[in-house]
């Protein structure tokens, strides 16, 4: 750890995991941490990534960071947030802080209809997560992971939701050559569950970074889930 605060030695992205692990830092400073080491150490980005972008995304994670400090956000109805994947997709399409988008912005890009539209924005704007100004819809806080919310409540519902919209479109998403879809099955060590769920977050996470574009035009979905594939039996009477 000196050797890298006295600049002797460079960071890997294995000594950046080591370090956040060792620091316990909160979600969101670890992410902060993830961008600062991506900005200081040129060698760790991908060759899509713009040191400028970087300091972008740095600048507004602060201000994020500052906002929930300064006033903390609550989510009266956790459940109906958490659970609609909609409203994810409207607030994705919703563009920079600064510039924000309108109704017809927002459709176009997510292809969800008017009206479903319109019932995510008001509760959006109801629990303070955004704003509206001039016909134009403006988020507050920029990361839809730093809504605070670090309970279950509402996942199961959006599990059930986007799997089954999964289901619904099977045909349309396999025949689109832009989509991904992956499954894999491996065997792991039980006692390095954790650790294995925190390098594919941190993956995951520096993935996203690197494509996420607040002057995109389409809006993407991206679903992952790793578990074991083991079923639990139902306990039967005689």
């Amino acid at each position: 750890m000196s050797e890298l605060v006295t600049g002797r030695k460079g960071l890997s992205r294995d000594s950046v995991r080591r370090i956040k692990e060792a620091l316990r830092l909160p979600k969101a400073y670890a992410r902060l941490f993830d961008l600062l080491a991506l900005y200081g150490e040129p060698q760790l980005r991908s060759r899509q990534m713009e040191a400028h972008a970087i300091q972008q995304k740095i600048v507004n994670l602060r201000d994020d960071l500052k906002k929930l400090n300064d006033q903390t956000i609550n989510i009266r109805n956790q459940r109906r947030v958490v659970g609609q994947p909609e409203l994810f997709q409207t607030f994705a399409a919703l563009g920079s802080r600064k510039i924000g988008a309108s109704l017809i912005e927002i459709r176009q890009r997510t292809g969800i209809d008017e009206a479903t539209i319109r019932t995510c924005l008001s509760i959006l704007e109801n629990e303070g997560i955004i704003e509206k100004l001039s016909e134009r819809y403006h988020v507050i806080v920029s990361q839809v992971d730093l809504f605070g919310l670090n309970g279950s409540d509402g996942l199961d519902g959006l599990i059930f939701r986007t799997c089954g919209d999964i289901q619904d479109r099977r045909k349309e998403i396999l025949a689109d050559k832009h989509n991904l879809v992956f499954y894999s099955c491996f065997s792991v060590k039980q006692s390095q569950l954790d650790v294995i769920r925190e390098r594919i977050r941190d993956a995951i996470f520096n993935v996203l970074d690197d494509v996420q574009d607040d002057d995109g035009d389409h809006v993407m979905q991206f679903f992952f889930a790793g578990y074991g594939a083991e079923r639990t039996k139902t306990p039967t009477s005689d």
